[in-house]
């Protein structure tokens, strides 16, 4: 460590260290919620992660929107406590070392797991533009949870590395990719966007298996 960091240190001497919140992908949440201009909460939906890429850190891959009424009750007192107004995005995680949640990341934009909750009943991107313009914006109930939501070009890759590092099972790989379902970057009527997507997934697959025969 200390070899690598003399290096950096060439560049720059600033380090940031940052603890490990133990756990597995499943007890990672997202948080997503809009506010008005008056400071209320207009809407809101927690997800949880089945796997991310990179691997264990990296962005959430596959969500599918839960009820975690702790989750819901950390980041409302965050949001109101700094007088937010707006989107916002909170990650967080479960820890078992303690059994605390504690929250890793703030984005206060829309984001790749954002994508997820319109389908759940919150297009908050919209609310929050009614809001800007003016126009009085009542609070909405999510109309359903049980769906997965996938980043695929993503997802792909990361089914590859968890299968190698022996953390997934093909009834898993079923079980989050049973309907309803939605994608992030799969969209027909998009045939560029959904073209990029195909040929990653492609690629990936392809050289797995090539791997796996040991032709590559």
């Amino acid at each position: 460590l200390m070899s690598q960091y003399r290096l950096a240190a060439e560049l720059s001497p600033e380090v940031v260290l940052q603890e490990i919140i133990e756990g597995p992908d499943q007890n990672k949440r997202v948080h997503v919620a809009v506010y008005r201009a008056d400071g209320e909460r207009v809407g809101c939906c927690t997800t949880k992660e089945f796997r991310s890429f990179p691997k264990l850190f990296g962005v959430p891959s596959v969500v599918e929107p839960i009820q975690d009424p702790e989750v819901d009750s950390v980041c409302d007192r965050f949001f109101r406590s700094a007088g937010y107004r707006g989107i916002c995005e909170i990650e967080l995680k479960w820890d078992d070392r303690d059994g605390q949640v504690r929250m890793m990341d703030i984005n206060p934009r829309y984001t790749g797991a954002g994508d997820a909750v319109p389908y759940a009943g919150l297009d908050h991107g919209w609310l929050h533009y009614l809001d800007l313009i003016g126009e009085r914006v009542e609070p909405v109930q999510l109309n359903g949870r049980d769906f997965r939501h996938i980043m695929l070009g993503n997802d792909v890759v990361a089914i590859r590395d968890y299968w190698r590092m022996g953390m997934i099972t093909w009834d898993e790989i079923r079980r989050t990719y049973r309907r309803p379902v939605y994608f992030y970057d799969l969209d027909w009527r998009d045939w560029r966007l959904a073209a990029g997507t195909v040929k990653r997934v492609v690629s990936v697959l392809g050289g797995w298996v090539l791997r796996g025969l040991g032709l590559r």
